[in-house]
């Protein structure tokens, strides 16, 4: 199984470093703060919370 799989997104976004990390931070934003496109698939909250780098 790949670490990826294992480990799940988590570390995924971990392992992408800071440029998947910033993107990460910016759907989230967007998301949240009404700037998403309709036509644009949501991404669950769960995973961005998954995901959302430690300050």
């Amino acid at each position: 199984m790949p670490p990826t799989a294992e480990y799940g997104p988590p570390r995924l976004a971990t392992d992408g470093g800071e440029p998947v990390t910033r993107l990460l931070t910016d759907i989230a934003d967007d998301q949240r703060h009404g700037r998403w496109r309709p036509e644009w698939p949501s991404i669950p909250e769960t995973f961005l919370t998954q995901t959302r780098p430690v300050e």
